[in-house]
């Protein structure tokens, strides 16, 4: 029989707690009953499917249920008494289709938070409905999953997924800022899907869930941007995804690796490029068409691997295509060497090249630029075969020179 107290705001930063009066329906239970005023142009709130959208995307994973007051039309069969009146006997009566509309509480939060599970009881399938039914759009399954628990200074959970084909909203522009791959959580109320610091863009195509009790529930980007929270759970989230873009490489299905590389390889580009912090454990993930790989791709260690002993550095040549790079002039010398040279095709190849200068104590040198010359070029044989091959062709030199004076 305790008292029944009333809450009142103006959406502002003040509240009044009063007791209920008489005009107040009594709570027959015990709970809280609340009533929303609306201003005049927010009408749209009372439209039960906006206020659907609003539980799903705000509130699918809270642990409480959530219930709408739904109003459904079925349609039924009913016999049709116009056209029933001149029936014969025996004859089957006719019906028609007639609208019949109930309402009801409809069960909104049916989605559970996977994430708060223990990874060893969630099965493959569940992971994979979790992916199709959170992330709108995603008619693949994932190629890799990873499902940790941060624990320590910072708490989090989280699920990471690298998806099996590149998202529809990458598709035209690889980082397009509508783009929604990590879903943000605190205490399982989303928070936000535009956090740019949760993951480094170069890891765009990586979509995921973070939830974390450390940050206060109006959390906002200035105050993300400015905690330590955010950088400790972007390195995890980097670690994460890098173990699982190596498990796949590792996979006993080479073309598993094929594959991603195909959907996400210029994204690794972009992390050589940009992320200085991670650009070592990058290195080993590139991939290469080659002089002599033919229609696969190679790794700079399977370059280093077949190297010739005499050979000190790793060569690369820019064209437009892997034909264009296989027809420049500057591959016969390499090819009489018995050297390997990675194509660089794309856009992004040749400013990725330039911050991959060496790899595993082998510079990185660019074969069509005057600074990359052949490793034997300065010894003692090639100076000494130059004066041979000067001394023998000097008539001939002398005569081509006196028969072109003036001519060229």
């Amino acid at each position: 029989n305790s008292k029944q107290l009333k809450w009142e705001s103006k959406a502002g930063s003040s509240f009044t707690i009063s007791d209920c009066d008489d005009s107040v329906d009594p709570i027959a239970t015990s709970g809280t009953r609340m009533i929303l005023h609306l201003k005049e142009d927010a009408a749209e709130y009372v439209d039960a499917l906006k206020i659907q959208d609003m539980l799903n995307r705000y509130s699918e994973f809270i642990e409480f249920p959530i219930s709408l007051w739904k109003e459904k039309t079925e349609y039924k069969k009913v016999p049709d008494v116009e056209a029933n009146k001149d029936l014969d006997e025996g004859e089957e009566p006719k019906m028609k289709t007639v609208p019949e509309t109930s309402s009801s509480f409809e069960k909104i939060n049916t989605q559970k938070p996977i994430w708060l599970r223990s990874p060893r009881e969630v099965e493959e399938k569940e992971y994979n409905e979790f992916y199709k039914g959170t992330f709108r759009g995603a008619f693949d399954e994932p190629m890799k999953y990873s499902h940790f628990v941060l624990e320590g200074q910072v708490e989090c959970k989280s699920v990471l997924f690298i998806p099996g084909q590149l998202p529809f909203d990458l598709s035209k522009d690889m980082f397009d800022d509508n783009a929604r791959n990590i879903r943000l959580y605190v205490k399982r109320v989303f928070i936000n899907d535009k956090f740019e610091g949760l993951m480094p863009r170069w890891l765009k195509f990586v979509r995921g869930v973070v939830d974390s009790d450390d940050l206060p529930l109006n959390v906002s980007r200035e105050i993300l941007q400015r905690s330590k929270v955010l950088t400790i759970i972007n390195k995890r989230l980097v670690r994460k995804s890098m173990d699982m873009i190596r498990a796949i490489a590792k996979d006993e299905d080479e073309g598993q690796y094929v594959t991603f590389w195909n959907n996400f390889g210029k994204y690794l580009k972009v992390g050589m490029i940009e992320d200085d912090r991670n650009k070592e454990d990058i290195q080993p993930l590139l991939r290469f068409f080659s002089s002599k790989s033919g229609e696969e791709y190679v790794s700079l260690d399977q370059y280093i691997e077949r190297m010739p002993e005499e050979q000190k550095a790793i060569y690369y040549v820019t064209g437009e295509s892997r034909e264009n790079a296989a027809m420049s002039p500057v591959l016969e010398k390499l090819n009489s060497r018995g050297y390997e040279v990675l194509f660089a095709c794309e856009p992004l190849d040749e400013i990725m090249f330039e911050s991959l200068r060496n790899y595993k104590d082998k510079d990185v040198v660019d074969a069509a630029k005057e600074s990359a010359k052949m490793d034997d070029d300065d010894t003692d044989e090639a100076k000494k075969a130059k004066e041979v091959a000067s001394t023998n062709l000097k008539a001939t030199m002398e005569y081509l020179e006196t028969l072109l004076t003036g001519k060229i």
